[in-house]
C-alpha cells in the first residue's frame, strides 16, 4: 500500500512501514557516516542526485540537536534543502499521522513555517530505513545569533520582541502552537521583522487534540511543571514571556547577555524559574524593570507564573504576557536613550563576567583601566605645565604637583575597576555568609517564622484579590523584598489604606502557619523528611556559594594600594605581588 502525503503544495508517495520499529536508532555519527552517500542512503529521488555540503574537511555540515541531526543538501537546480534526520524513535504510524496533520495545518501559514515532506524510507543506515523529513532550507539566523550580534541595539531587540508577539497572537487565533519556542527554532530575518519557526515535533493542531505532546520543549523556556499533557494552543505563552522578558532587558542593559548567556538559554534558565526569589538572573532584571514598567510588567508576571507549581496558570491564563502599548516599541530607542544612565560601576566597566576574577580581566575591565591611569597621568601632565609656566617657581610648582598626584592617585584609586569588583565581591560574600547563618539559626519560634517569611517575595502577594498589579514592583522600590519586611509596620507610603490591609492580613496568615509548623516539628520531636531535605538542600547551595566565593577571594587579583600605584608609573611593585 502506497500513502499519499499532499505537504507545501507538493504530493508525495510513501510506504508505511508499520511492520517494524527500529530496535536501534544511529546516531549523529553514524548518519554522518551514512550520508556521505547520499545516492546509496536516501529514499527520495530529489535528494537523491543532490549534493551534502561539507565543511573545510570534508565532512557533512551538521546541526545536532536533541532528538534529530539536520543536515545541508543542495539539488541539482540549485535549491539548499535541511534532511532532519531522527535519532530517538516512537510508533511509526504515531510520528506519520502527526506529521501528516502538521503538514495540512502548515500550508495556512507558509510565511511562518516551512512546507516539508515526511519521508518513511528516508535515510538507510545499518541496512534499514529510517523516516526523515526534508524541507526548503529557511532564511535568517537563529534568535540566539540574532541577539548576539544585536545586543548593543536596542531598537532591534525591541522590534524582535514585537514581531514575536504578532506572531504568537497568529498561532493562537489559528488555534495552533510550536511548543518548543527557543534560541535555536526560531530563525530571523529581515532585521527582526520575520521569524520562522523550524523543527515541528511537539506542535500543536488542532486535529491531534485529544493527544500527548511528543516532547515538552528546551527546559530553559519551558514552565518547571509543564508535561506531556500540557498540550494545547497556549503551550507557548510561558516561552514567549521568557522570550519578552529578556530582550526587553537587553535592550536597556546589554552586558545582561555576556553575564547570564550561554548559548543554551536568552536569559533565564530552568533553575531561575525553580527558585525565581534567590535567582541572581530574576535580581539582576529586576533592577533594569525599574527604569521601564512594562518590562516590570513581564517580570512579574513571569515570576507569579514560576510560582505556581502546578502550571497551569502558564496555560489557562487568559494572557500570560501584558500587552504593550502600540507605540512603544516605535519610540523606544528615544525613550531608551533618555532612561538609560551614565555607564558607571565596577561590574558595568567590567562587563560583569563569569566570576568576579574574569570580570577583572576582561576587555571592557582592562580598557576602563587603560583609559583611568591615562587621565591620571594626562591631568598631571597638564596641571605641571600650567604651574611652571604661571608661577615661575620650579619649589612651588612641585609642591602643588605632588599634592595634585596624592589627590589623583586616591580618586583613580576608587575608580580602579579591581576595587570596584572586589567590593563586590565582598558584599556578596557578606550577604552570603549571613543567609547561612540565618538559615541555620532556628532557636526559637520567632527565628523560625522570621526564616519562613523570609523566603517568600512579595511578588506572591500578586495572587491576592485586592493588590494592584504594580504593587509588588512598588514594595520592592521601598526596599521591601520578602514578606519579612513587611512584619510590624502600621502603613506605607504610597500604599493605599485597603491594599495594606490586605498585605498585613497576609502576612498575619504567614506568621500563623510557620508558628504552626514549628510547633508541629516540635512535637515531633524532629521535622518531616521533606522539612528536612528542603532545609538542608538550601544549606547546601549557601555552603557551595561560599565556598566559590571563597576560592573567588583567594584568586583575585591584587587590588592594593601599592600595586594601583605600580599600574600608574607602569612598573612592577616590589616583592611578589600578583597582578
Amino acid at each position: 500500500m502506497r500513502l499519499q502525503t499532499t505537504t507545501g503544495g507538493q504530493t508525495t508517495s510513501t510506504t508505511p512501514q508499520t511492520r517494524y520499529l527500529p530496535t536501534q536508532w544511529p546516531d549523529a555519527v553514524a548518519l554522518r557516516e551514512a550520508i556521505q552517500n547520499p545516492q546509496v542512503v536516501l529514499g527520495d529521488r530529489e535528494l537523491r542526485a543532490s549534493e551534502i555540503l561539507c565543511d573545510r574537511r570534508g565532512l557533512p555540515i551538521t546541526y545536532a540537536g536533541r532528538c534529530a541531526v539536520v543536515f545541508r543538501l543542495r539539488t541539482l537546480g540549485g535549491e539548499n534543502w535541511a534532511l532532519r534526520c531522527f535519532t530517538q524513535g516512537v510508533d511509526a504510524q504515531e510520528r506519520r499521522e502527526r506529521y501528516t496533520a502538521i503538514a495540512r495545518r502548515l500550508e495556512s501559514l507558509p510565511d511562518c513555517f516551512v512546507p516539508f515532506r515526511y519521508l518513511d524510507e528516508g535515510v538507510k543506515v545499518f541496512g534499514q530505513w529510517f523516516p526523515c523529513v526534508a524541507m526548503r532550507w529557511a532564511q535568517g539566523e537563529t534568535l540566539g545569533r540574532f541577539v548576539e550580534q544585536h545586543a548593543a541595539d536596542p531598537a532591534s531587540l525591541r522590534r524582535l520582541s514585537a514581531t514575536l508577539a504578532d506572531l504568537r497572537h497568529r498561532l493562537e487565533s489559528a488555534g495552533i502552537a510550536h511548543g518548543d519556542w527557543q534560541h535555536d527554532n526560531l530563525l530571523v530575518s529581515e532585521g527582526g521583522r520575520r521569524i520562522t519557526l523550524v523543527d515541528y515535533d511537539g506542535m500543536y493542531v488542532p486535529e491531534l487534540a485529544g493527544r500527548v505532546s511528543a516532547e515538552v520543549g528546551h527546559p530553559n523556556y519551558q514552565h518547571p511543571a509543564r508535561t506531556a499533557a500540557h498540550y494545547a494552543p497556549g503551550m507557548d505563552r510561558f516561552a514567549h514571556l521568557v522570550l519578552q522578558t529578556g530582550l526587553l532587558a537587553l535592550s536597556h542593559e546589554p552586558s545582561l547577555w555576556t553575564r547570564f548567556s550561554d548559548g543554551e538559554s536568552l536569559l533565564f534558565k530552568r533553575h531561575d524559574f525553580l527558585a525565581p526569589a534567590g535567582s541572581p538572573v530574576f535580581d539582576a532584571v529586576r533592577g533594569v524593570a525599574k527604569r521601564d514598567k512594562h518590562l516590570a510588567g513581564c517580570l512579574d508576571r513571569l515570576q507569579t507564573l514560576c510560582m505556581d507549581g502546578t502550571g497551569a496558570a502558564a496555560l489557562t491564563m487568559p494572557e500570560s504576557v501584558p500587552a504593550l502599548p502600540q507605540d512603544y516599541h516605535a519610540g523606544a530607542l528615544k525613550r531608551w536613550r533618555a532612561a538609560r544612565p551614565h555607564a558607571r560601576g565596577a561590574e558595568r566597566q567590567a562587563g560583569a563576567g563569569v566570576s568576579y576574577a574574569e570580570r577583572v580581566k576582561s576587555a571592557e575591565a582592562m580598557r576602563f583601566e587603560r583609559r583611568l591611569l591615562w587621565a591620571l597621568r594626562g591631568t598631571l601632565a597638564a596641571v605641571l605645565s600650567a604651574l611652571l609656566a604661571t608661577t615661575g617657581s620650579v619649589f612651588a610648582s612641585v609642591m602643588v604637583t605632588v599634592v595634585t598626584y596624592w589627590f589623583l592617585l586616591a580618586a583613580g584609586y576608587l575608580l580602579w575597576p579591581r576595587v570596584r569588583i572586589e567590593s563586590a565581591l565582598l558584599r556578596d560574600l557578606q550577604r552570603t555568609r549571613a543567609e547561612l547563618r540565618q538559615c541555620s539559626r532556628m532557636d526559637s519560634v520567632q527565628d523560625f517564622v522570621l526564616y519562613e517569611l523570609s523566603k517568600v517575595p512579595v511578588e506572591r502577594s500578586f495572587l491576592l484579590g485586592n493588590i494592584r498589579h504594580d504593587t509588588p514592583a512598588r514594595l520592592r522600590g521601598m526596599g521591601l523584598m520578602t514578606a519579612a519586611d513587611l512584619q510590624n509596620r502600621t502603613g506605607l507610603f504610597d500604599i493605599e489604606p485597603d491594599e495594606w490591609n490586605t498585605l498585613n492580613k497576609w502576612v498575619f496568615r504567614l506568621q500563623g502557619a510557620a508558628a504552626r509548623r514549628y510547633h508541629k516539628l516540635a512535637d515531633h520531636q524532629k521535622p518531616q523528611p521533606a522539612e528536612v531535605a528542603g532545609r538542608e538542600q538550601e544549606k547546601a547551595g549557601l555552603r557551595k556559594r561560599l565556598i566559590e566565593l571563597e576560592r573567588e577571594k583567594a584568586k583575585f587579583p591584587n587590588p592594593s594600594w601599592d600595586r594601583f600605584r605600580a599600574r600608574f608609573w607602569g612598573n612592577k611593585p616590589h616583592g611578589t605581588l600578583p597582578i
